[in-house]
């Protein structure tokens, strides 16, 4: 009896150490990635990411959960786009986050109009670049 309740405290302490996380999303119009690829308003570019900055509010870790992600898109061609996106984990850890969150290479969707002086990352397929030791993630003071 005493091993059956001591197997019982350990699976409860497993489940108390592991929160499961329930993805419940749906995409608003013209957000899926398949819907982002056709729209008008939007630009295609092959190239390369390249992370400038995070601001926002901070996990445990000290790791970026929300707030905003600057970089730029340099295409084949040598074009720079500043861009901006803004960045959720929630999204991360439900499968709904398509945008590089490092240096990245591929393919990538940006909107057509500048806001703020940037262009909003809306879509990205390929791959990450090596890591470069580049630590910019700020607290962002206002949250």
């Amino acid at each position: 009896m005493r091993s059956v309740i001591i197997v019982l405290a350990a699976a409860a302490a497993m489940m108390a150490t592991s929160p499961a996380l329930a993805c419940s999303y749906s995409w608003g119009p013209g957000q899926s990635p398949g819907e982002i690829r056709k729209r008008v308003d939007v630009r295609k570019i092959e190239g390369v990411f390249r992370y400038g900055s995070g601001q926002g509010v901070l996990d445990e870790q000290g790791e970026l959960y929300r707030g905003r992600i600057t970089g730029r898109v340099e295409s084949r061609t040598g074009r720079v786009w500043d861009t901006i996106q803004l960045f959720d984990q929630i999204l991360v850890e439900c499968a709904a986050y398509h945008k590089p969150v490092a240096d990245a290479r591929g393919t990538f969707w940006i909107s057509r109009h500048k806001s703020d002086g940037r262009y909003r990352m809306l879509l990205w397929e390929g791959e990450y670049l090596p890591r470069r030791n580049v630590e910019t993630i700020q607290q962002d003071e206002s949250e």
